[in-house]
C-alpha cells in the first residue's frame, strides 16, 4: 500500500454543492490510498451544468499522475455523487490495469536460458533432406 498518497486537487465549474465536492475528494483519496503505486498528482474537475435540456448533467474528470504515467477517466451522469463514483471505479479500474501492463513488459524483457535460445532450427527440413 502507498504510504504517501497525494493530495487530490479540485476545481469546480458550475454550481457544485461542498458537500458533493467533499465526497468526491474522499471517495478519491480512498482509491489513491489503495494502489500500491505512487501516486504523485490527483486533479479533479466537476461540472454541473444548469440545462434541464442534459440527460447527464454531472460530469467529473479525473487525471492520476502515476510513476511518470498519465490516468484519465471521464464520467457523466444525472448525479454528481453517480458520477463521482463511476469516475472512482473507473480510476480503479486503470491504476490496476497500468500495474498490470507494468508487470507484464518486465517479463518480456527477461533474458531467455541457453537451452532455448539456440542459433540452429531443431526438427526443420529442408527441401533437400526430404528428397534424399
Amino acid at each position: 500500500m502507498s504510504q504517501q498518497s497525494a493530495t487530490v486537487q479540485l476545481t469546480v465549474r458550475g454550481h457544485v454543492p461542498d458537500e458533493s465536492a467533499d465526497y468526491a475528494i474522499g471517495k478519491l483519496q480512498h482509491v489513491v490510498s489503495r494502489t500500491p503505486d505512487r501516486v504523485q498528482q490527483v486533479h479533479v474537475v466537476m461540472s454541473f451544468a444548469a440545462n434541464p435540456a442534459h440527460e447527464t448533467p454531472a460530469d467529473v474528470e479525473v487525471e492520476a499522475v502515476v510513476g511518470g504515467a498519465s490516468v484519465h477517466v471521464h464520467a457523466a451522469a444525472a448525479t454528481l455523487a453517480e458520477a463521482v463514483d463511476e469516475a472512482a471505479d473507473r480510476l480503479q479500474r486503470q491504476l490496476t490495469d497500468l500495474r498490470e501492463r507494468g508487470r507484464s513488459r518486465r517479463r518480456i524483457g527477461a533474458p531467455r536460458s541457453a537451452a532455448t535460445a539456440t542459433s540452429e532450427p531443431v526438427g526443420d527440413l529442408t527441401e533437400e533432406q526430404e528428397d534424399g
